[in-house]
């Protein structure tokens, strides 16, 4: 399991994810990120990788699970910021983060990390959730509902 913490909240100027192994209830390692805001991490299956949102740099970043280190950072699009919601459709290599300000779905290349496209979202998204089966995006945020499909992405 992994788990964010320190940070702003804990006024540190970095943050930390901290590994834990589920079956001895023990703490394995520290990952150290060099940003004081991280939010969603959402893991690869087929293979290490680790992405995670760096809020405060308005950038998402690439991990190495195996390794513990952080293999890339992307840029999000200028103007977008407080990136906080993730979701990774692994098997058409998309990676979907969205902004509270302004409200907007990010749709990125999982490989490579360039934008694919980008819509306009609800405010104050806390969550997203990706549903393979029908190829929809959920958000939980505040502002009108709408419903995203992530055909032609």
């Amino acid at each position: 399991m992994y788990v964010v913490n320190g940070g702003r909240e804990a006024h540190t100027p970095y943050s930390l994810i901290s590994v834990i192994d589920t079956n001895s209830s023990k703490k394995v390692r520290d990952i150290k990120i060099n940003t004081n805001h991280v939010e969603a991490v959402v893991l690869e299956k087929s293979g290490p990788r680790m992405f995670c949102n760096l809020t405060s740099l308005s950038a998402v970043g690439v991990m190495d699970r195996d390794g513990s280190a952080l293999k890339a950072t992307w840029p999000l699009p200028e103007g977008d910021k407080a990136n906080v919601a993730m979701a990774l459709d692994e098997a058409n290599h998309r990676l979907f983060v969205v902004t509270r300000n302004p409200g907007k779905l990010i749709v990125m290349n999982s490989d490579t990390g360039k934008v694919v496209t980008s819509l306009d979202a609800v405010g104050m998204v806390d969550d997203m959730s990706y549903d393979p089966q029908h190829k929809r995006l959920y958000l939980a945020g505040d502002g009108a509902s709408r419903r995203l499909r992530t055909k032609g992405c």
